[in-house]
């Protein structure tokens, strides 16, 4: 049997939305990690906003024989603004190979099955608070 390479992909998807049409100025506020615009309005400044910083493991490891049913692992995903309340897995994989994540893309721990030689790529978005 050939060995399936995989490579853990990740990316942060978190974004702080600050409204519409409102310029930013250089001006400094009273309100900590914030700016004021011109409008007067202050907001979060985007410079200072911590995005969650997901994490994916694959129990298996890195190489695995096809058959294998791989269980991966984003529990380990963190974030400095509060708990992660939510997870979005995808995996990247040879158009053969038919599996989804189960129990389902929004499980924090799923699992799926390489059925076919070839490369997997798993990602994982995640989003807090």
């Amino acid at each position: 049997m050939d060995p399936i390479s995989l490579d853990s992909v990740v990316s942060s998807g978190d974004s702080v939305p600050v409204g519409d049409n409102r310029v930013a100025t250089d001006e400094a506020s009273d309100e900590g990690d914030s700016i004021r615009t011109d409008a007067g309005e202050v907001v979060p400044d985007l410079a200072s906003v911590q995005c969650p910083e997901p994490m994916v493991s694959i129990e298996e490891g890195a190489k695995v024989a096809p058959q294998t049913v791989l269980h991966l692992h984003g529990e380990d995903s963190t974030s400095a603004n509060g708990p992660i309340e939510s997870y979005q897995g995808t995996v990247d994989q040879p158009s053969d190979n038919k599996f989804i994540l189960i129990p389902s893309a929004s499980n924090p721990n799923p699992i799926y099955e390489v059925a076919v030689a070839g490369e997997y790529t798993d990602h994982l978005d995640v989003c807090d608070a």
